[in-house]
């Protein structure tokens, strides 16, 4: 008895099913009953067989979920409620805007617009560091000669030192000290006596100058003009720029055409002595 209130049960939840599957001309409760009672079958598979006349169904137990099933023809199961569904109803009120997706990837660059005018120029940027010193270019052709510039004005005429002298060789024939002579050609040009050089191979010498000024006569002892004998004592070269020896202690001034003579005047283990006088 429990076993067909059950079978009821599981009909009326799958009333919608029977309706389409049902036979409309006999009462429902004929359609439940038979000759022989039923209940609904279970089970983890469905069975391969069903009669549809009398009124087979079946409970399909897959986990925790049950599907019910009614036999519509000849072995062919029909779960309950997957009749044709009913016209659709009225949409329901709009539910709340979900939250935005997330963006898109970028679409493809469009195509390049026409080129616009130009603007207006921009302040000058600051100047840039100085850049490094370029390689020296070849030097260029030699360009024509400049005209030739006026003359400058004259220098000062330059400084002529000459120098008057003579040699003794005292083993000459006559050489005696205190007398022997030689004398020099006139002179070319006048000037200031500013040294006096005495050279000997050995020993000591010493020697007076004289002068006379250019006509027909030689000069003398008295034409002297020395007071102390121009002497080197040692070593075998002077040159002195004292004048102290001299008539006065002074420098003497020669003239052009002057004849000079020189006297050994003193003599002392050499054979060979020099004298000579610059001037300018």
């Amino acid at each position: 008895m429990k076993r067909i209130i059950g079978g009821i049960a599981a009909v009326a939840l799958g009333w919608s099913a029977l309706v389409s599957v049902a036979d409309l001309t006999k009462p429902l409760f004929a359609q439940v009953q038979s000759n022989t009672a039923r209940h609904i079958i279970y089970g983890s598979t469905q069975p391969a067989t069903c009669n549809y006349r009398t009124g087979d169904v079946f409970a399909l137990i897959a986990g925790s979920a049950t599907t019910y099933k009614g036999c519509t023809a000849a072995n062919t199961w029909t779960t309950f409620g997957s009749g044709s569904g009913g016209a659709t109803g009225p949409s329901g009120p709009s539910g709340p805007s979900g939250p935005s997706g997330a963006n898109g990837a970028a679409g493809a660059a469009g195509a390049t617009g026409v080129t616009g005018p130009s603007g207006p120029s921009g302040a000058a940027g600051a100047a840039g560091a100085t850049g490094a010193t370029g390689n020296t270019g070849a030097a260029g052709a030699t360009g024509a000669a400049g005209a030739a510039g006026p003359s400058g004005p004259s220098g000062p005429s330059g400084t002529t030192t000459r120098t008057v002298g003579t040699l003794f060789n005292t083993a000459t024939p006559g050489t005696v000290v205190g007398f022997s002579l030689l004398y020099a050609p006139p002179l070319p040009a006048g000037g200031t006596v500013i040294a006096w050089t005495v050279t000997v191979d050995a020993g000591t010498c010493g020697f007076r100058v004289w002068r006379a000024s250019a006509g027909t006569a030689v000069p003398t002892v008295s034409d002297t003009l020395n007071s102390g004998d121009l002497a080197i004592v040692t070593g075998t070269n002077l040159r002195s720029t004292t004048m102290t020896n001299f008539t006065g202690g002074t420098a003497p001034v020669l003239v052009a055409n002057d004849i000079l003579a020189f006297q050994l005047n003193a003599l002392s283990g050499a054979a060979y002595c020099a004298v000579s006088l610059q001037y300018q």
